[in-house]
């Protein structure tokens, strides 16, 4: 008979939060399954306007859409984490243009916020010191009036500063879009310890 490994000496897969787990075939043979663990916490949803949007106008490749984004009380407490699983961006229009969304965890400074519809601008300080990642927005889904980008499974693991839970961000476009005047909201999903 082969050797049987034990399921808490196997080696998990930390993309799908499963492991393989011995099972009877019914004949006296033992088989791989797949065994979903179990995950602890909760999913909160943050939906946010995006701020600063100014009248409808053509925007050029790298400029940002909008002013500095607040995503408030995105962890328990004061220096708490989680893992952003998804972001939606629902636009009023359906440009359906591709954008990233650069996060940090501390509020960025007046000099690193550029004006609505001018070429982003974050210091090399600011972006090495505060700045956790960005998601690309590039997969759109339009209606015949709006529109919705969707970055699935993002898996972006972050961790507030101690004075804070909040994270902070900015939208910048990788195309020529117009939007309207409040014409764009954030969603995120973030799942929680």
């Amino acid at each position: 008979m082969a050797d049987i490994t034990s399921p808490a000496m196997m080696e998990v897969n930390p993309d799908t939060l499963r492991m393989p787990h011995p099972v009877g075939d019914g004949n006296g043979q033992l088989v791989q399954a797949i065994k979903p663990l179990p995950v602890k916490g909760s999913t909160i949803t943050r939906l946010i306007p995006i701020p600063g949007v100014l009248a409808a106008a053509q925007y050029a490749a790298n400029d940002q859409v909008g002013q500095g984004i607040t995503i408030p009380d995105v962890a328990r407490f004061a220096g708490g984490g989680g893992i952003i699983e998804s972001v939606v961006l629902f636009e009023t229009t359906t440009q359906q243009i591709a954008a990233d969304l650069f996060l940090f965890d501390e509020n960025l400074p007046v000099g690193d916020i550029a004006a609505d519809n001018a070429a982003a601008s974050v210091t090399d300080n600011t972006m090495r010191n505060t700045c956790i990642g960005a998601i690309p927005i590039s997969s759109y889904f339009p209606t015949g009036v709006n529109a919705i980008g969707v970055a699935r499974g993002v898996g972006l693991a972050f961790q507030c500063r101690d004075n804070e839970n909040s994270l902070y961000a900015l939208l910048v476009t990788r195309g020529a879009p117009t939007y309207g005047v409040g014409g764009l909201t954030l969603k995120v999903v973030i799942l929680q310890d």
